[in-house]
């Protein structure tokens, strides 16, 4: 089953991946700033898909699309490791874009800490296991 980690930004979430839990299949990290699932449906993780979530937002996609496209490749690839950082914390931004980008960020990751076997937040490098 896949994994997610969760914590806030620069607390070394990537890092703690690295050295925690993804032993020897280190060799497909994708940066969801540029990943695209059409072209490496089969990455060993996934960092940053808060901006995989923001670049598919920008053109068009629904949150439910999104979702439905993460779905689908954590079942093609159930040992996948999501990394997703915690936007939902602080100052509710003024922009309709920057609220629908953090409301669709926190929603998918509920979803795919759902489906999740094991669930991390990191903090000042430290990994807590919260699910699994």
């Amino acid at each position: 089953m896949s994994i997610l980690v969760t914590g806030g930004a620069f607390q070394g979430k990537t890092t703690y991946i690295r050295q925690n839990l993804l032993g020897t299949n280190n060799k497909n990290i994708v940066d969801g700033n540029i990943w695209d699932p059409a072209r490496d449906p089969e990455p060993s993780t996934v960092d940053h898909l808060e901006s995989f979530i923001r670049n598919r937002l920008e053109i068009g996609e629904s949150k439910e699309e999104i979702l439905q496209t993460l779905l689908f490749v954590a079942r093609k690839n159930p040992d996948i490791i999501w990394e997703i950082r915690e936007i939902g914390c602080g100052i509710v931004p003024m922009d309709p874009m920057e609220r629908k980008w953090r409301e669709s960020t926190g929603r998918i990751g509920c979803e795919l800490a759902k489906e999740a076997g094991q669930v991390y937040r990191v903090c000042s490098g430290i990994g807590v296991r919260i699910k699994g």
